[in-house]
């Protein structure tokens, strides 16, 4: 497996967007120009039908070292409640809950 990754600068900060050659998983994140110690992820995607292969988890290590090598000292992401298996996985990866408010959960990984 290879992936693409764009890297784009836009008003507000740095954007990546990692996507693997079959197209079956896409990551995006951005570091904010206000806050350049944070790297948020804002999206993870793995298409059902490659999902199982580990694929969810290679790509947020790859966010993990993109963040490392740009000096972000933390990650960040939010997790919709109903989804508390997504919440689950980001949870046995090294995420800690930060806060939460009615229809989210705020996660945090230091880096």
């Amino acid at each position: 497996m290879e992936f693409v990754l764009h890297k784009n600068k836009v008003y507000w900060g740095t954007v990546w967007h990692i996507i693997t050659d079959d197209g079956m998983g896409h990551v995006a994140a951005q570091i904010d120009n206000d806050d350049p110690n944070t790297l948020f992820v804002s999206g993870l995607s793995v298409y059902e039908a490659a999902r199982r292969r580990g694929l969810a988890t290679i790509m947020l290590h790859e966010i993990e070292t993109l963040a490392i090598d740009n000096d972000v000292e933390r990650i960040r992401l939010n997790v919709n409640k109903p989804k508390s298996w997504v919440y689950d996985f980001y949870i046995r990866r090294g995420y800690e809950l930060w806060d939460e408010d009615e229809d989210d959960y705020y996660l945090v990984k230091y880096v």
